[in-house]
């Protein structure tokens, strides 16, 4: 019996029309990050902040770890490690939001969606894209005054630990700032493809 040639094996299974349905891939936000051939200072900012975000958690995950052993095995926990936590958890949530966006990290239902037409994606993108930039820019404007309220006021967070408590809501604006940013990018980037394909 005559054996079919590799090379041909090869092209009759890449031209099978199961085979290719089942490679073709959902339009998501995912397509969009991959779609970038190089970094720019954007990217290098939103990965700057979110290498802080993460440090911050590491720390605040010290922290908890050392409150609780002080609690149960001395008696006597730390009345900053709570404070300090709270803090904390502001910073690097508002601070990695651009960056979890930027690969596609959010948490989102698409049970629904992924049963779409890659056409109806691609529009639902478009759609989400610019509510987020909407979005973001309101946040970003209201946090940005509420900032400069609290510096200009010189507002003390009377707690344990008092801080200025414009340094508390600083991050809020700068993470809607980067967030809007990358929803711009990805609003741009898919105007630049033709029927979602990039």
């Amino acid at each position: 019996m005559e054996e079919t040639p590799v090379r041909n094996r090869d092209k009759s299974i890449r031209g099978h029309p199961d085979q290719t349905a089942n490679t073709r891939h959902a339009y998501d936000q995912s397509t969009v990050a991959k779609s970038g051939k190089r970094k720019g200072i954007i990217d290098h900012v939103i990965t700057f902040f979110a290498v802080i975000s993460g440090g911050l958690l590491a720390i605040m995950a010290l922290i908890v770890s050392y409150n609780v052993l002080m609690r149960y095995f001395i008696g006597k926990p730390p009345v900053w490690a709570i404070e300090t936590t709270e803090y904390i958890l502001v910073f690097s949530t508002f601070l990695a939001t651009a960056w979890v966006l930027k690969n596609d990290g959010h948490v989102k239902i698409d049970i629904l969606v992924v049963r779409l037409s890659k056409k109806t994606q691609y529009a639902l993108n478009l759609v989400v894209s610019f509510l987020g930039i909407v979005a973001c820019g309101l946040l970003m404007w209201h946090g940005a005054k509420a900032t400069f309220s609290l510096y200009s006021r010189d507002v003390i967070m009377m707690k344990m630990m008092p801080w200025p408590k414009w340094v508390l809501v600083a991050p809020i604006p700068v993470g809607f700032l980067l967030t809007l940013i990358q929803f711009l990018r990805n609003f741009v980037v898919l105007l630049r493809t033709k029927d979602g394909a990039v």
